[in-house]
């Protein structure tokens, strides 16, 4: 007898469209705390891409399937954060069916220069700008020579187009 509800789904390759094994989050809405918070459910798929996590509690989850972490990465479905992941709703004695797609993941980096001269701006705040999701980025903190690198990110076909890097110092 199962306990509690369940989420089910195939992961495929972004790319490919073929199925492909990951690594399934879920994530649970915290009403309390208006958070969302990894449920520690979480578990390997299967060869063939399947996968499910089992014995979840009623509740709203997001969910979130990955093959390592700096490799390849998904949201449900098809989203391009957690942020923007699709809500599921879980009853007890009920299976959710919720697909996603891999796609590989890319970073970006980069050094802040003054206009005037080229010289280093020191740490700075960079904002990266991604027109075609209509959205930011999470900002990232350069280092006192003015480097900076994001946090990868999936290359999905409606964000792998990031420009306009903003210094703000």
């Amino acid at each position: 007898m199962t306990t509690g509800g369940s989420i089910t789904g195939m992961c495929s390759d972004g790319l490919t469209g073929s199925p492909y094994q990951c690594s399934p989050a879920v994530y649970r809405y915290d009403s309390n705390a208006s958070t969302w918070t990894v449920y520690p459910a979480s578990e390997w798929g299967n060869a063939d891409g399947t996968y499910e996590v089992d014995r979840l509690p009623a509740g709203v989850y997001r969910l979130q399937a990955s093959v390592g972490a700096q490799v390849r990465m998904g949201f449900s479905p098809d989203a391009t954060s957690l942020a923007s992941a699709v809500d599921i709703p879980v009853s007890l004695e009920q299976v959710s069916h919720v697909d996603t797609t891999l796609y590989p993941l890319e970073s970006i980096s980069g050094r802040c220069t003054a206009r005037q001269n080229g010289a280093a701006l020191g740490e700075v705040l960079v904002t990266l700008w991604s027109p075609d999701s209509g959205g930011v980025w999470q900002p990232v903190r350069s280092n006192s020579r003015s480097m900076w690198r994001n946090t990868p990110f999936p290359t999905a076909p409606s964000t792998s187009r990031i420009s306009k890097p903003e210094c703000i110092g």
